[in-house]
């Protein structure tokens, strides 16, 4: 509970904020003045926090630290990695949702769904395909109507980026902690808060 505990003696200029460390400071000014010093070798992608970049890079290299210990699944991202965990021990002993086979494939790794762009990329499921087919052909099937003249990033390919991006520009933070009521616009925000 150390984020309660330390006195918060860093205050944005541009809103009422405060913050325990300057680092923290630095971060959430970023948000203000759209500054993005972290930038992709690989392509023409910035970043405002060296951590996005690195999730980025991973994403290119394909590169997967985080693995299951009972699945042996592994993920490029924590986030996606810790909502595994909360469910991979009910999985298949509580599963009643449609079409056990398509589960399955989780566990024995058959990937029937594969790329026709010659990339070499399979998947287990034809969502996963489909979503996957948009880095083919840059479709970015949502975009935000709040900030489309200002930000270039305005258009995204995956649903769930696109619903974190609409709770930053709305202001919306659904998940509230239970210590001090603070809120954020993502799960894992908290989960790291606490």
């Amino acid at each position: 509970m150390k984020t309660h505990n330390r006195k918060k003696a860093y205050q944005s200029s541009k809103c009422d904020k405060y913050f325990s460390g300057s680092g923290n400071l630095t971060q959430h000014t970023r948000t203000h003045t759209l500054e993005k010093p972290y930038k992709c070798s690989q392509c023409d992608k910035a970043f405002s926090m060296n951590s996005h970049l690195k999730k980025h890079t991973r994403t290119n290299t394909e590169e997967k630290p985080y693995q299951c210990k009972i699945c042996e699944k592994a993920y490029s991202q924590s986030s996606h990695f810790i909502k595994h965990m909360r469910v991979e021990p009910y999985l298949c002993s509580h599963y009643d949702n449609g079409d056990l086979g398509s589960h399955m494939r989780v566990h024995t790794k058959e990937k029937p769904y594969k790329c026709k762009h010659h990339c070499g990329k399979a998947f287990s499921q034809n969502a996963n395909l489909k979503r996957h087919l948009r880095v083919h052909s840059g479709e970015k099937p949502y975009q935000c109507s709040l900030c489309n003249k200002y930000c270039q990033d305005s258009a995204f390919t995956l649903s769930g980026t696109f619903k974190t991006h609409i709770r930053t520009q709305s202001r919306e933070n659904p998940y509230q902690c239970s210590h001090c009521n603070k809120n954020f616009t993502r799960n894992e925000h908290l989960l790291i808060h606490i």
